[in-house]
């Protein structure tokens, strides 16, 4: 069954490029809304950016704006998206930075920026606008990690830390949003984009192409998706669910150790 997002207001953080800039074309083309969001100044390259796909997109028939806004101020993203079309059902928290380096070199400000842009925009963007999902008791919200959050890895202890809480973050927003029907899940993609081909080999790049990503994210956001708090791994067109291995804990049992 194809999907469809008529009538459906999606707003994209971090868009210019890569797997943001998918996700925008995807659900343009299945009639969204979409608000192309990313961090830039005027003239700036992003700035160029933004605007070529949101133009490609209004030509092609389909219905788009730009947003220029830091996702630290996501109640001006959602604003923008409210005071155009109304309302907000589908958010994705895809915008993001690295500053590697090993943690005994990793400065005070290389840690803080990083965990603010993903762990603190992506609060910020599901406050703003948690209000009118639970207004309109319908809502979806995709948030991004990564294998670091899960899993760990070396020069990346400010990547990883904001990573692995914002898995926290959703699952707590997943039980909270069950009673107003919105569901948020989480996505740990790879594919070429301006962060990975700074740590990936060409070759490499070559073959996770970020249009592989996009459907996933669009069945989770679609209404036939009835997913909550799932995580999934994607990438290379290779689909994965993350579970955990775990018993549930018997307190009975263990008072009376």
């Amino acid at each position: 069954m194809a999907l469809d997002f008529r009538g459906k207001v999606v707003i994209v953080t971090g868009a210019a490029r890569g797997i943001g800039k998918e996700y925008c074309n995807y659900f343009a083309e299945r009639g969204a809304k979409v608000v192309v969001n990313n961090r830039c100044k005027k003239d700036s390259e992003n700035y160029l950016l933004v605007n070529e796909i949101v133009r490609n997109i209004n030509l092609k028939g389909g219905i788009a704006i730009a947003n220029y806004d830091d996702i630290l101020d996501g109640d001006h993203i959602i604003k923008q998206a409210i005071d155009n079309y109304g309302r907000i059902d589908i958010l994705i928290n895809n915008a993001g930075i690295i500053k590697d380096n090993v943690f005994a070199k990793m400065t005070k400000e290389d840690y803080e920026d990083v965990v603010d842009v993903h762990l603190n925009g992506t609060y910020k963007c599901c406050k703003a606008a948690w209000p009118y999902m639970a207004k309109q008791r319908y809502g979806k919200i995709v948030n991004t990690i990564s294998g670091s959050g899960l899993y760990g890895q070396v020069g990346q202890a400010n990547y990883a830390t904001a990573k692995s809480a914002i898995i926290g973050f959703s699952f707590s927003l997943a039980k909270e949003g069950e009673e107003f029907n919105i569901r948020t899940n989480i996505l740990s993609p790879v594919a070429a984009s301006r962060m990975t081909e700074t740590i990936l080999p060409q070759d490499m790049l070559e073959g996770i192409n970020p249009n592989n990503v996009a459907p996933l994210v669009a069945y989770l956001c679609s209404d036939d998706c009835q997913e909550n708090g799932a995580i999934y791994e994607c990438s290379g067109g290779f689909i994965s669910r993350v579970r955990q291995d775990k018993e549930p804990i018997d307190f009975l049992k263990w008072s009376k150790l």
